[in-house]
């Protein structure tokens, strides 16, 4: 009697075992490719030196109510947070055609040094927020330090936010773009503000 409970026991585990997967949905966040200005032979160049992220976003992070933070589990994002941040933010300075180039800050070579204009940046948040009504927004915040002709500029914190407009993937991570190329923006004014040699 007890070798036919095993048994049956042993046979529901393998059932368990063989069920699919859930399917894992991934998503990216990316700046649409725009007009790029040329810049001047004398612009300098720009090195993204640092990019750190905040240690509580893993994934899709998102905020609730009560302030738990939780991370989906079925939907993820394709790359990490750091290289898409990072990705847009150098799209967005090239194409003000103020810098000669942007490296990122895997660059190590001699060019990141023929000029004393470098740039570290902090991402403090880039989740879904939800609301007590029930409502979702996605908030990025960017802040940073500009360095520049041997002084140092402290970025202010920049932020942007979109509504949610379905639970569902998609709705995520346009709501996601749409943020952080509010916050990009802005926070590209006052790069550019602290890197103008007239200030």
């Amino acid at each position: 009697m007890r070798r036919i409970g095993l048994l049956a026991s042993l046979v529901a585990l393998a059932a368990c075992t063989s069920s699919p997967a859930p399917v894992i949905h991934e998503y990216l966040v990316r700046r649409e490719p725009g007009p790029v200005k040329a810049a001047a032979k004398e612009a300098p160049l720009l090195h993204l030196r640092a990019l750190r992220v905040a240690s509580h976003v893993k994934g899709i992070t998102v905020v609730r109510p009560d302030g738990e933070i939780d991370t989906l589990v079925y939907h993820r994002w394709a790359a990490p947070v750091a290289d898409m941040v990072r990705d847009w933010l150098i799209a967005d300075l090239e194409a003000t055609g103020r810098f000669h180039g942007v490296l990122g800050p895997t660059w190590s070579g001699h060019r990141a040094t023929r000029d004393r204009t470098t740039l570290e940046i902090t991402v403090r948040r880039f989740e879904l927020e939800e609301a007590a009504n029930g409502s979702t927004q996605a908030r990025v915040e960017i802040g940073g330090l500009l360095s520049h002709g041997g002084r140092v500029l402290p970025l202010a914190w920049v932020s942007g936010r979109a509504p949610v407009e379905s639970a569902a993937g998609p709705a995520y991570a346009s709501a996601m773009s749409a943020a952080l190329g509010e916050a990009a923006a802005t926070l590209v004014d006052g790069i550019l503000a602290g890197a103008d040699p007239a200030r």
